[in-house]
């Protein structure tokens, strides 16, 4: 069996892959980062170098209420 190189409370979430479970657009998403009350910038990061954005499970967990 593989293990995950980060065990799962720890996932990091993709623009597009949080888009798929809120059932909205990515710019969607990027319009709530933008908006510190609705993910705070201490919920995701940019990946350096790419640029590209991960967003923490709690982030996630947090907005469906969970």
């Amino acid at each position: 069996m593989v293990m995950a190189a980060y065990p799962d409370k720890d996932r990091l979430y993709t623009v597009a892959e949080a888009a798929r479970l809120f059932s909205v657009d990515k710019r969607t998403v990027s319009k709530w980062l933008k908006d510190e009350s609705i993910i705070p910038s201490s919920e995701w990061y940019r990946l350096p170098g790419s640029g590209y954005i991960r967003i923490r499970k709690a982030a996630i967990l947090r907005l469906m209420g969970v």
